[in-house]
């Protein structure tokens, strides 16, 4: 089975656990699930996966000037693990993890998995269908 799954989607599972486990530190869970505004501007964020490659920094910039203090904590964390820090110069710092580790967009274009975490999958169609939240425990 593991043939089936390449290093580009185990990383964008790395990417999307570490941004939630943010997420959750930093408390914004309920301002997610009651402010449908705030709700999609966390989409926007993580829809940077999604975008060709060459145009992330771009969008990524565009993001921050239109979200709004209310991002902040968010977009700091992401400049810093996944675009890297502007500097005086004019370059950028190296992030923790280099677009290339994290972004799906080929994957996304041949409409490959963008994750190998079908369980994960699997509880959110679930959810959907019947309308409530199941925590992954229920299953055992």
């Amino acid at each position: 089975m593991t043939e089936l799954y390449d290093s580009k989607t185990r990383k964008l599972y790395a990417f999307d656990h570490l941004t939630y486990l943010l997420f959750q530190e930093k408390g914004f869970q309920t301002q997610y699930e009651d402010d449908i505004d705030f709700a999609h501007g966390i989409h926007k964020i993580a829809a940077l996966a999604i975008i060709h490659p060459n145009d992330v920094i771009n969008a990524f910039v565009d993001l921050s000037v239109h979200l709004g203090d209310a991002f902040q904590i968010m977009l700091d964390y992401f400049e810093d693990n996944y675009i890297g820090r502007f500097r005086p110069n004019g370059s950028r710092a190296q992030p923790l993890f280099n677009i290339e580790y994290w972004n799906v967009y080929e994957r996304t274009k041949n409409q490959k998995m963008r994750t190998n975490n079908s369980a994960k999958a699997w509880n959110r169609r679930i959810s959907k269908c019947i309308n409530i939240k199941l925590k992954y425990n229920f299953y055992i």
